[in-house]
C-alpha cells in the first residue's frame, strides 16, 4: 500500500469505533491493573477476521503503558518454540538469581503482552506446554542446580498477559480456553459505525495525501472532499467489516489521483465498484459463484462439494458464507448449506445462470454438478450438527462448535 492510503488506526480506546461493551468492560480492567501493578488477564479475542482484534490488542498495550510481542499461532509447534517465546519476555524490574525472579525496589515493572495472533494455528503439544505458565507464570523444566543433574525446577518467569485472536475460537483445545480467562467476542459493526470508520479513513487519505504534497512542493494531486454519499456508498459495500472500508477507499482514492478527481462522489465510487465487481449489497464474484452453484444443484450441498465444484478453498468458502448468512441469503443444515427463498429472489435478478457481463457463468452443466455432490464424502463438515444454522445462530461460530447435544449427521446412526 502506497504512502497516501495509510490507514486509519485509532491512537486509543475511547478513538475505536464499535465494540462499545467490550471497550467499556476493558477500559475498566485496565486502569485497576494500573492502579494495583497488575498485568492484564489473559484473554481470546474472537470474531470474523478484519474486525480489529489485533488493532484492540495494540491499544491494550498502549492503554496499559507495556511493551507487545506479536507472533502467531503456526510459530508455536514444538517444546523449543514455547521455551523460546517465553525466554524472551524482558525482565524490567527483576533480575534472576538461578532460577527465581527477584524483584529490583525502586524499579517498576512493565507486564509484557504477547499476542498470538491465528492461536488456532497452535499444536496440541505447544498448547499444553503454555498451561502451568498461563496459571504460575513458571516454566517446568529440568537442570543441573547444585551438581545435581536433571533436577526438576520451575523456572519463574516475569509477569506477563497472553492475548490470543482467532477466527475459529471452535477449533482451540478447551484447556487453553479455560485458562484464557477473558473472552471478548467481536460484534458485528453496525451501519452507523461503519460510516464513522469509513469516514476516519478517508479523513486520514486526505490527510495523507496533503503531507506528500508538501513534500512535493504542492505538485501532487489528491482529491480533497469526499461526499457523504460516496462514503455511505462504500460502507455498505464494506460487509460490515472495517479492514475492507480501509481497502475500498485506497482503491477509491487511487482511482481519484488517476483520474484527477478533486471530489469523490457515488459516481466515481459504483464505477471502481463494478470495476471491482462488488455489488450494491458488497457481494463479489466469489459470493455470486456459491449462490449460483447452490440454485443450479437445488439441494444442500457440503463445503467439500463446494469447494471442488467452484475451484476454491474450502477456507475461502466459509469466509464467503459468513456473510452470505448474515444477509440471510443462504442457510446451512445438517445435509449441507443451501439457499434461503431471498437468496433464490436474487440469483433470479442476476439473470439465472449468467455472469454480471451476460456470459454463461462457469459453474459447469448441472447434471455433472449433482453427480459431484453425490460423489464427494463430506462427513467432516464445519460445525454441520444442527439442524438449521441461519443468521442469528451464525453470530458466534464458537456456540455452535461447543454444542453439547448435536444432532446425529445422517449415515451415524
Amino acid at each position: 500500500m502506497s504512502r497516501t492510503h495509510v490507514p486509519w488506526r485509532p491512537a486509543s480506546l475511547s478513538e475505536f469505533i464499535g465494540q462499545e461493551p467490550a471497550k467499556q468492560r476493558l477500559s475498566m480492567r485496565v486502569r485497576a491493573d494500573i492502579a494495583q501493578c497488575t498485568p492484564l488477564p489473559h484473554m481470546l479475542l474472537y470474531g470474523p477476521p478484519g474486525t480489529g482484534k489485533t488493532t484492540l490488542a495494540e491499544l491494550l498495550a498502549h492503554e496499559r503503558g507495556c511493551p507487545m510481542m506479536p507472533t502467531t499461532g503456526y510459530k508455536l509447534q514444538k517444546r523449543t518454540d514455547v521455551w523460546m517465546l517465553l525466554k524472551g519476555l524482558p525482565l524490567d524490574g527483576f533480575r534472576r538469581e538461578d532460577e527465581r525472579l527477584v524483584r529490583i525496589p525502586g524499579i517498576p515493572t512493565k507486564p509484557v503482552i504477547l499476542f498470538v495472533d491465528e492461536i488456532q494455528g497452535i499444536s496440541n503439544e505447544a498448547a499444553e506446554l503454555l498451561y502451568r505458565p498461563l496459571e504460575d507464570a513458571v516454566w517446568p523444566c529440568t537442570a543441573t542446580m547444585n551438581g545435581v543433574r536433571d533436577q526438576f525446577i520451575y523456572w519463574d518467569l516475569p509477569p506477563f498477559t497472553l492475548i490470543g485472536a482467532t477466527t475459529d475460537a471452535g477449533d482451540l483445545p478447551q484447556p487453553l480456553v479455560d485458562r484464557l480467562k477473558t473472552h471478548i467476542y467481536m460484534e458485528p459493526y453496525t451501519p452507523d459505525e461503519m460510516r464513522r470508520i469509513t469516514a476516519s479513513h478517508a479523513a486520514k487519505a486526505v490527510e495523507r495525501a496533503e503531507e506528500i504534497a508538501c513534500e512535493n512542493s504542492g505538485t501532487t494531486f489528491y482529491p480533497r472532499i469526499w461526499n457523504e454519499s460516496a462514503i455511505e456508498a462504500i460502507s455498505i459495500r464494506s460487509r460490515s467489516t472495517p479492514r475492507i472500508a480501509a481497502s475500498l477507499v485506497a482503491e477509491v482514492a487511487s482511482w481519484a489521483v488517476v483520474e484527477r478527481a478533486s471530489v469523490v462522489g457515488t459516481v466515481l465510487v459504483d464505477r471502481v465498484m463494478a470495476a471491482l465487481g462488488i455489488d450494491e449489497c458488497g457481494l463479489g464474484e466469489l459470493d455470486r459463484r456459491i449462490m449460483r452453484t447452490l440454485a443450479a444443484v437445488g439441494k444442500p450441498v457440503g463445503i467439500e462439494a463446494l469447494a471442488a465444484m467452484l475451484h476454491d478453498t474450502r477456507n475461502n468458502i466459509v469466509m464467503a458464507e459468513r456473510y452470505l448468512m448474515s444477509l440471510e441469503a443462504i442457510h446451512r443444515t445438517a445435509r449441507g448449506r443451501e439457499l434461503t427463498n431471498k437468496g433464490t429472489g436474487m440469483v433470479a435478478r442476476w439473470g439465472g445462470g449468467r455472469g454480471d457481463d451476460g456470459a454463461e457463468d462457469t459453474i459447469g452443466d448441472l447434471t455433472l454438478l449433482r453427480e459431484m455432490v453425490a460423489m464427494i464424502d463430506d462427513d467432516d463438515d464445519e460445525f454441520e450438527a444442527p439442524a438449521v444454522i441461519t443468521a442469528a445462530a451464525a453470530k458466534d461460530p464458537w456456540a455452535a462448535a461447543r454444542d453439547p447435544n448435536p444432532t446425529p449427521m445422517p449415515g451415524s446412526m
